[in-house]
């Protein structure tokens, strides 16, 4: 589910937000979209109420990992404050004009997987840093829980 409706509380908010300047810090020219789904009925059947999805785009694709758009999807085992909920991985894919590129998944082997993935070692290295970063992040369901009383 698009980023910006998924802020529930003030501790969700930054952590969202600081997903964005960690993308930003590893990736300078990228730009965040915390919205990047449509929002008609057909769409909106189809998106995950238990995650938090935003996507970075970047004018090179040299710049952003051999494609021009990353789509990340934060993915939690419940709705997002609910006391059982738990952080399962994160889902990520590159785009340009042609489709997607490539997949990468935290949950299966942490390896790019597509007709188009990165090249560049060091920008695979720091994509992979910055999802360890978002899962540490993301890492404290009984924060996400409690941040119901903020």
């Amino acid at each position: 589910m698009n980023a910006s409706t998924q802020a529930l509380s003030i501790s969700l908010m930054r952590k969202i937000a600081n997903v964005a300047v960690m993308v930003r810090a590893e990736f300078p020219s990228a730009t965040p979209d915390l919205s990047p789904w449509l929002t008609d009925d057909i769409t909106r059947q189809q998106m995950n109420p238990s995650s938090i999805d935003l996507s970075f785009t970047s004018r090179q694709e040299s710049d952003l990992l051999n494609c021009r758009c990353v789509l990340l999807q934060v993915i939690f085992s419940d709705a997002l404050l609910e006391p059982t909920c738990h952080l399962i991985g994160i889902e990520a894919s590159g785009h340009d004009h042609q489709g997607q590129c490539w997949t990468f998944s935290t949950e299966a082997d942490w390896q790019f997987a597509g007709s188009k993935p990165p090249q560049n070692l060091y920008q695979r290295k720091r994509f992979i840093y910055l999802l360890k970063k978002i899962l540490a992040l993301f890492n404290y369901p009984t924060a996400l829980s409690q941040s119901v009383l903020e």
